[in-house]
C-alpha cells in the first residue's frame, strides 16, 4: 500500500462492518461524531462489534476492483482530535472498505421519512450510498448504527 494514493479530508469509521466516510468542512463535527460513536455505551447493546475509528482528518483512499478502501496516514493511525482536549488514541482498525458517504445537513433540510432506497454519490468513480443526517443531534451516533445495519441488510458488504 502506497502513501501515494489520493487523500481526502474526512473521518472514516467502521460500524457494523460498514466503512462510513464522514465528510464536511473543518469544524463541522466529523471528529466529534466519531468520538460519540466510538464511546457510546449504547453501542455495546445493539452492535455486533463496537464501532471503531479508521482515520480522522485525512483518509487515504485505494481502489481495488470496484471497491474503495480507506486508511489513515501512518502518522495519524489510531489518533482522533478531541476538540478542546487534544489528540488522543482511540480504538481503531487499520483499514475499512468505504461503503457509504455521510453528509451533514441541518435537521430542517432532512426528510422525516426518507425514501426506501439510498441516494448515491460517486467517489473516485464508485457509486456509494449517501446518508444524510444532522451531526449535532444527540441521536446522530445511534442513527449511524441503524443506517449501517440497514446497509448490511441491503448490500453484499459484510
Amino acid at each position: 500500500m502506497s502513501e501515494d494514493n489520493p487523500t481526502i479530508h474526512g473521518t472514516l469509521v467502521q460500524v457494523e462492518q460498514q466503512g462510513l466516510l464522514l465528510r464536511g468542512p473543518s469544524g463541522s463535527g466529523k471528529s466529534d461524531l466519531a468520538l460519540r460513536l466510538i464511546a457510546g455505551s449504547f453501542a455495546n447493546d445493539i452492535c455486533t462489534t463496537p464501532p471503531k475509528l479508521v482515520a480522522d482528518d485525512r483518509v487515504i483512499i485505494e481502489q481495488r476492483g470496484s471497491k474503495l478502501y480507506g486508511r489513515a496516514p501512518k502518522t495519524l493511525k489510531g489518533l482522533l482530535e478531541i476538540r478542546h482536549i487534544g489528540i488522543e488514541t482511540v480504538p481503531f482498525v487499520s483499514e475499512a472498505a468505504i461503503t457509504a458517504l455521510v453528509e451533514f445537513k441541518p435537521v430542517t433540510a432532512l426528510e422525516r421519512l426518507p425514501k426506501k432506497t439510498w441516494d448515491t454519490e460517486q467517489l473516485l468513480g464508485v457509486n456509494l450510498p449517501l446518508i444524510a443526517l444532522d451531526q449535532s443531534e444527540a441521536s446522530a451516533p445511534i442513527k449511524l448504527i441503524f443506517a449501517a445495519k440497514k446497509l448490511t441488510e441491503t448490500t453484499d458488504v459484510k
